[in-house]
């Protein structure tokens, strides 16, 4: 989804019950890269 929609991060991260914070700690550790590097193109 990160890389797919143009929604803001928090977005994302409160729509799954996150604080934005918590999701980008949460998905550096699944995916070895934070959601901002998978929207640049680094994944």
């Amino acid at each position: 989804m990160v890389e797919f929609t143009n929604l803001p991060l928090k977005a994302i991260a409160i729509s799954i019950g996150y604080s934005l914070p918590h999701f980008c700690e949460v998905f550096k550790e699944t995916y070895d890269m934070t959601p901002g590097q998978i929207r640049k193109g680094g994944g």
